[in-house]
């Protein structure tokens, strides 16, 4: 992150106690895909994440974030 971001992001929370819950799905049920865009190497790739795809992995996340909040306040 840059300066610049980070301050944009946090400063103006710089004075101020904050509570940062990070959590991340380590084995999704959700699947995505990586195609090419074309016969050239230079052009990007498709790209789908297919985030939340399947409903369980919603709702995972959903009990992680209320299990830090409660754990954490």
């Amino acid at each position: 992150m840059t300066p610049e971001v980070t301050e944009g992001t946090f400063g103006p929370y710089k004075d101020s106690t904050v509570v940062l819950l990070l959590s991340q799905l380590v084995h999704p049920k959700s699947r995505g895909t990586v195609k090419l865009n074309s016969t050239d190497p230079y052009d990007p790739p498709l790209i789908d994440p297919n985030y939340y795809e399947d409903p369980q992995d919603l709702k995972d996340m959903v009990e992680g974030k209320t299990k830090g909040l409660f754990e954490n306040s």
